[in-house]
């Protein structure tokens, strides 16, 4: 998105076509941010702080598996919390890139602008 945004400044297009793919190329950056958020942890944060989906479902099967006997139903149902928080936000993933990413690429198509030109 920063590439798009970079070109997009230096494209001489319609101004009005230029400034509506800036903003939804700002708008998607947050988005992907926002998802990335939520998958990894962010710069700067120990680990105890790690409240990503990622980490979560990593610990509850761990934590589920670690033992030779059978996982208690708490430990059960960790796990199956956490996984479907993960399938959620896959979900959520899927949904950005079949809406909002096609309709960015068919905006810059519409517009006629060409990051390469």
């Amino acid at each position: 998105m920063s590439f798009y945004s970079g070109r997009i400044d230096d494209w001489d297009g319609d101004e009005e076509a230029q400034e509506d793919l800036k903003a939804r190329t700002d708008s998607l950056k947050s988005h992907i941010t926002g998802l990335l958020d939520r998958l990894r942890l962010p710069d700067g944060e120990g680990i105890r702080s790690d409240t990503t989906i990622t980490n979560r479902l990593g610990q509850a099967v761990n934590e589920a598996t670690g033992s030779p006997f059978r996982p208690s139903t708490g430990r059960r149902d960790q796990v199956e919390w956490a996984m479907n928080e993960a399938d959620e936000l896959l979900e959520e993933i899927e949904r950005f890139y079949v809406a909002k990413v096609a309709a960015y690429k068919e905006a810059r198509r519409s517009a006629g602008f060409d990051p390469l030109g």
